[in-house]
């Protein structure tokens, strides 16, 4: 259902988040969590001109998020490397409009619904921070 960008994206806000601010290089996110790192720098991008990560060059330079990890849903970074069509899909796309009322594609519309706001409730920080049972 999600594009390989958007997981890719997701994996790396979980590591950028779990380095408590101190910036990365792409190259030591994506030897983070196991992708290519060309691929990243277009994710990381994306991300960049979605104000969701920050970019600085030079030595000290890397990528940090853009905000803080409690500030950052799940669904705002779904929102970034997804298309809308994707995340809604119209089923009957093309045809007559009043395919809106189809019991399919308001089933469709249900699920996402429910989808963005359990992933509205979901922030970077409640998945990295860890457990108090453990």
């Amino acid at each position: 259902m999600l594009s390989t960008a958007s997981i890719y994206a997701l994996r790396a806000m979980v590591c950028l988040a779990e380095n408590h601010q101190r910036p990365l290089t792409s190259t030591a996110i994506a030897d983070r969590i196991n992708i290519q790192s060309e691929y990243l720098a277009k994710v990381l991008g994306t991300l960049s001109r979605s104000g969701l990560v920050d970019s600085r060059r030079g030595r000290q330079g890397g990528f940090t998020l853009a905000r803080s990890s409690s500030d950052i849903t799940i669904m705002d970074i779904l929102y970034a490397t997804e298309a809308e069509a994707r995340l809604r899909p119209r089923i009957f796309d093309g045809q007559e409009s009043t395919q809106s009322d189809h019991p399919l594609q308001q089933a469709v519309n249900l699920a996402v619904d429910d989808l963005e706001r359990r992933f509205t409730g979901v922030t970077l920080e409640s998945i990295t921070m860890p457990s108090a049972s453990q």
